[in-house]
């Protein structure tokens, strides 16, 4: 029996291995460490934060602030950094700085809640970088609180200057969905890994979807040039 394959349905059967199997293990075995407010490597500004234990958030407690004008300064090695923690009513403006520029993501937060993402930073290159922390709030009372942060980083080690009070989980990106350890930033991390093989998927697709408009391209020429003899040859014989 023989099975005739047209010429795109060829290219997915070789196209669909080839992603699973050679693109997505070359993909960077990613990090996330979880930096808890009490790391020292996060310095505080001015001294009117405050260490608050409270059970109801993670890693036990958080650092807050009711003063304008106080800030957070942590260096990190990554890719990416979320921001976790609690905001009162009304909400304090705060302004969330990467290598000194305002950019990134401030998902809609809501006040008193624990727990909750309130920054995430767009995607950065390799290596170096600051984030700055900055209440801006003309609207006193208000309390804002640290719970922690999250570095995601690539291929390599977070920095040896890592404090007993982070924590680092390795995900690799060729593992199944289910296989991933549960954390608050797994779904982030996901859709930074989620977007690079989108994006393969994509290129590959259209890369596919020109190869099959060519080649029906090319035997509408062959059927229009055919057509064109013939017409030529039966007007020849008239």
């Amino acid at each position: 029996m023989h099975i005739n394959f047209s010429t795109p349905t060829l290219l997915y059967i070789l196209y669909v291995p080839f992603i699973l199997g050679v693109v997505i293990p070359l993909l960077p075995t990613m990090t996330m460490e979880i930096v808890d407010d009490s790391d020292p490597r996060i310095e505080y500004h001015p001294g009117s934060w405050i260490k608050n234990s409270n059970s109801s958030v993670d890693h036990g407690g958080t650092n807050h602030t009711t003063t304008e004008d106080a800030s957070i300064q942590f260096q990190f090695d990554g890719i990416l950094i979320q921001v976790f923690g609690t905001i009162s009513a009304p909400i304090p403006r705060v302004q969330y700085k990467v290598d000194g520029q305002i950019t990134g993501k401030l998902p809609q937060t809501l006040a008193n809640t624990p727990n909750q993402i309130l920054y995430q930073s767009e995607p950065l290159t390799p290596g170096n970088h600051t984030l700055i922390i900055a209440i801006d709030s003309n609207d006193p009372p208000f309390v804002f609180s640290l719970d922690y942060l999250v570095v995601v980083n690539t291929n390599h080690n977070p920095s040896s200057s890592a404090s007993p009070t982070s924590e680092t989980t390795v995900v690799s990106t060729a593992a199944p969905e289910n296989d991933l350890p549960h954390s608050k930033s797994q779904v982030n991390v996901g859709g930074v890994v989620g977007g690079v093989i989108a994006a393969l998927v994509f290129l590959a697709t259209l890369a596919l979807c020109f190869l099959h408009w060519r080649r029906q391209h090319r035997v509408a020429v062959c059927h229009s040039i055919t057509r064109m003899l013939f017409t030529g040859l039966a007007s020849a014989t008239l």
